[in-house]
């Protein structure tokens, strides 16, 4: 369900930018109702076209996350720290260092077209969806 996934991202893109254009700040642990989701406007921010079938099958499922999202809102967060990670504070990740790859050649020969040590690809543009 990509495309789920992508209007989901818009949804939380929408809630963000419609909370700024109010004026208003999201707000860790504060209760309050969540506007229904537009799935039309969504899939127009992420640049999808969906049939009116489409819309009908991904409204309900986006209306559950968001609900879902509405009772988060409401826990009780206070005096809770933040989490930096999901993972165990003690590990350890290795240090940052370039290091030569060793079928590097084999990887180039293999590429359609390269540029000295480069691979070469296609130009993609982000155009608008009209």
């Amino acid at each position: 369900m990509q495309s789920l996934g992508r209007l989901t991202r818009g949804l939380c893109a929408t809630s963000r930018a419609g909370a700024r254009a109010a004026g208003q700040a999201p707000r860790a642990g504060s209760s309050g109702s969540i506007d229904k989701p537009n799935v039309p406007k969504l899939a127009e921010m992420a640049r999808i076209k969906l049939t009116e079938q489409e819309v009908a099958d991904y409204t309900p499922k986006i209306e559950s996350i968001v609900e879902w999202f509405g009772e988060l809102a409401g826990v009780d967060v206070e005096g809770v720290p933040p989490a930096l990670r999901a993972c165990d504070s003690d590990s350890k990740l290795r240090e940052d260092v370039a290091v030569d790859y060793e079928g590097k050649a084999a990887l180039l020969k293999a590429a359609p077209s390269t540029d000295g040590p480069y691979i070469r690809v296609p130009k993609i543009t982000n155009e608008s969806a009209e």
